[in-house]
């Protein structure tokens, strides 16, 4: 384990601090952990060094892998090196990548990599945000239902009260604000207490579907299922980008994550939330003195 503050001495040093905590990290989620491998790759045909490579078993049978790559600079990573990674990923077919720099990255940079490209996704991290990233997420909480959840690959949950939600997702390095309003690429988890057998899943969405006709008559609005999940798409004229939502029905309770981004993104994002949603555990907050949660 590494702290937050350690400077490695050698670049050996800097590597296996890396692979330690890709096990730490990684390892509850039954991945395989492989260090200093190589891959032929499909594009260039010749034999690529990987600094260490992630296998995360899905549930579908397939294999999602991960590369993830050390880099020591003098200065921070620019473009440049993002556009290589990206390169170097589609070589070796991953279909996530994660860089790693003790010197950081420029804006530029942060920007590219979390574009990705196509079905590419990259992250970018320092080792001390390596050590806190994609920890067991956290436990959120609406009245006596909760969900312990998750982020997606390279973002984080907020729990700061903002009036609307108990919790949002957005981008790994930017602010809240920067998400809503520059970016435009966010979610937010909220919570339908079943009181009655009137409160399914259907009259939810129609009650909500009734609500969006009403802010705007001119929504366009598609229903699907995805996985035994529920998915809305709703195009607003009045919204700068869609509103997508994904339901997942409990015993006790209805969760639904909502998401804004660019229609270029939904595909992509609504798959970074059915993830989180199929791995979810619900939980009961019992009250008292403090919450607990069984």
């Amino acid at each position: 384990m590494i702290s937050e503050n350690s400077s490695c001495k050698t670049w050996r040093e800097y590597e296996e601090a890396v692979y330690e905590e890709c096990e730490r990290v990684f390892h509850f989620k039954g991945a395989e952990i492989i260090k200093n491998t190589q891959i032929v790759g499909h594009i260039s045909g010749s034999k690529r060094q990987i600094d260490v490579l992630v296998k995360l078993h899905q549930r579908d049978d397939t294999i999602c892998s991960i590369v993830v790559e050390c880099k020591q600079y003098a200065k921070k990573i620019d473009i440049k090196t993002i556009d290589s990674f990206i390169g170097f990923l589609k070589d070796v077919e991953a279909q996530r990548g994660i860089l790693v720099s003790d010197k950081g990255f420029t804006k530029g940079a942060i920007a590219r990599a979390h574009k990705g490209e196509d079905d590419i996704e990259v992250d970018i991290l320092n080792l001390g945000e390596l050590k806190q990233f994609q920890a067991y997420g956290a436990i959120v909480y609406s009245g006596e239902n909760a969900l312990a959840i998750a982020p997606p690959f390279g973002w984080i949950i907020d729990g700061q009260q903002r009036g609307f939600a108990p919790a949002v997702f957005y981008r790994r390095g930017i602010t809240f604000a920067e998400a809503t309003e520059k970016e435009k690429e966010w979610m937010y988890l909220q919570f339908w207490a079943k009181k009655s057998i009137k409160d399914t899943l259907e009259n939810l969405i129609t009650t909500q579907n009734k609500s969006l006709k009403a802010m705007d008559n001119r929504a366009v609005i598609r229903l699907s299922e995805v996985d035994g999940l529920k998915v809305r798409e709703a195009y607003l004229p009045s919204y700068p980008v869609p509103e997508v939502t994904v339901f997942r029905e409990y015993d006790r309770f209805i969760a639904f994550i909502v998401l804004f981004c660019p229609d270029s993104f939904v595909k992509r994002d609504v798959r970074k939330i059915i993830d989180a949603f199929l791995d979810a555990i619900p939980i009961i907050v019992k009250k008292g003195k403090e919450n607990q949660f069984e």
